[in-house]
């Protein structure tokens, strides 16, 4: 199999994002860390090619010199309708983020909230169902690997989604997304229930999720060969530098602990 592993561009060509944030009343230096988060967010999508709506770009019309607050807000409306995702900046309080939520929710549109990690998430944004995924970060750096992830999954753009799973000369199958975003976003919120999935879709899982952040990802045929259950290549480890690694999955019950002993039989392999 050939595949260029860093190339991203396109994997989300044709997807809409709606990007709602509070920048109104912000001092100085709070508009300098916004406006850093925006871009990075901006450069995201542009990797994934996906079209990015900023109300602040994109809401007031060319033509109509001093719209009423009514035709903003049915614009803005409208933009969320239209979207395939909406991205939450919690960064900074705003009612309008909030309302953003409620409008996605009733047209059933997915939502990612992002926030620093020094922000605390109201619970009441945290309860709705169209709030899909959550990230808090510590750096930009961090934000935009995190979100790319994000992205990627919710959009299904493993670069293995198209692979069969025809075994490979090296004995190896690759990976296809049989681990759907409702079941990641479930699991998330019910992690009890990883105890009682069937082992191979533990196994899907950890390989889909890896896969989703941009790793070169393969999984090993479905045999008891006492050998590894994952191959994978990360991405960016440093500059010009890519690492290779194998993976054993082990999901027991919270009693039962995975002890030293798997290593070692894994050092071995």
């Amino acid at each position: 199999m050939s595949l260029d592993i860093t190339s991203e561009n396109n994997v989300g060509k044709g997807k809409r994002i709606y990007y709602s944030f509070g920048a109104t009343g912000l001092t100085t230096l709070e508009h300098s860390v916004f406006f850093e988060q925006e871009r990075m967010v901006q450069d995201v999508c542009d990797n994934l090619g996906i079209t990015l709506f900023n109300p602040l770009k994109f809401t007031i019309p060319h033509d109509e010199p001093s719209p009423t607050p009514e035709i903003i807000y049915e614009i803005s409306k409208k933009q969320i309708k239209e979207s395939d995702v909406v991205i939450l900046n919690c960064s900074y309080p705003s009612y309008w983020v909030g309302q953003t939520l409620e409008i996605a929710s009733i047209f059933n549109i997915p939502a990612v909230l992002i926030a620093p990690n020094y922000i605390a998430i109201p619970r009441t944004i945290r309860g709705s169902q169209t709030l899909k995924y959550e990230i808090q970060f510590n750096s930009l750096e961090e934000l935009k690997a995190d979100l790319t992830g994000v992205l990627r999954l919710a959009f299904k753009t493993s670069e293995f989604q198209n692979e069969t799973q025809d075994a490979n000369p090296d004995g190896l199958v690759n990976v296809v997304s049989t681990i759907n975003i409702e079941l990641i976003n479930y699991l998330k919120r019910n992690p009890e229930i990883l105890y009682s999935i069937d082992p191979r879709q533990f196994e899907e899982l950890i390989a889909e999720l890896l896969a989703g952040f941009g790793w070169k990802v393969e999984l090993t045929p479905k045999i008891k060969d006492g050998g590894y259950d994952i191959f994978a290549i990360s991405k960016n480890v440093a500059p010009g530098i890519n690492s290779a690694w194998i993976i054993e999955c082990k999901r027991y019950s919270p009693e039962n602990k995975v002890g030293v002993e798997i290593v070692r039989a894994l050092y071995g392999v």
